[in-house]
This record gives structure tokens, C-alpha cells and sequence, in this order.
């Protein structure tokens, strides 16, 4: 029951912390700049941060499957093999500024 109650909040957490992320990027990207504020502020990433940390480990332990929980560890692979290629082109894109928010904001986990 203890860990149903604390997937169940992760998951409401997760849900929140996606469609804020979601929403704020819809409304607040512009092709040409980077944006690093709002969610963007907490982690470069907060979109797959979302869904890799919070919603797939919840459901998860919601549904006791070792099978679902595994898949934010592919889920992570995949985005950190997937997400070179972009960080790339940022870095082409915007130099100086996308390494000094590089070196303040983790890439998928927020305040590290």
C-alpha cells in the first residue's frame, strides 16, 4: 500500500510536470532561440525527463512489472543515444550560450 500510494503520487507529479512542459514549449518556442527558462530551467529536457523518471517508473511499481519498469532504462539509452545528435546541432547553432546552460542545467535530471 506504501508504495502504491507513493507511484500514485509520482505519477501525478510526472503528469503535472509533462503537460507544464509540454504546454510551456508549445507557447514559448521560437525557431532561432534557445529556450532555457520555465521547465527548460530545471532540466534541458524536461519532456523525456517526464516520462523517463516519473510516469514510466510509477506505472511501473502501480502495476508490480519489472518488464514496465525496465523500459525507462531503454527509454534512457535511446533518448541519451537519440539526444547527441541535437546537442550537436545546438551547440553549431548557438555556441557559448547553449554550453554555459550545458554547464548550469542538468540534461534530464532536474537540480543536478
Amino acid at each position: 500500500p506504501v508504495f502504491r500510494v507513493i507511484a500514485v503520487f509520482w505519477l501525478a507529479v510526472g503528469f503535472i510536470f509533462w503537460t507544464f512542459s509540454a504546454i510551456y514549449f508549445i507557447r514559448n518556442f521560437k525557431p532561432g532561440e534557445l529556450l532555457t527558462s520555465g521547465p527548460f530551467a530545471i532540466c534541458r529536457n524536461p519532456i523525456y525527463a517526464s516520462i523517463i523518471l516519473f510516469i514510466i517508473p510509477s506505472l511501473g511499481i502501480l502495476f508490480q512489472s519489472g518488464l514496465i519498469l525496465s523500459i525507462s532504462l531503454v527509454l534512457f539509452i535511446n533518448f541519451k543515444i537519440a539526444i547527441h545528435g541535437e546537442e550537436v546541432i545546438l551547440r553549431r547553432l548557438f555556441g557559448e550560450q547553449y554550453e554555459q546552460y550545458c554547464r548550469k542545467v542538468n540534461v534530464i535530471v532536474p537540480f543536478i
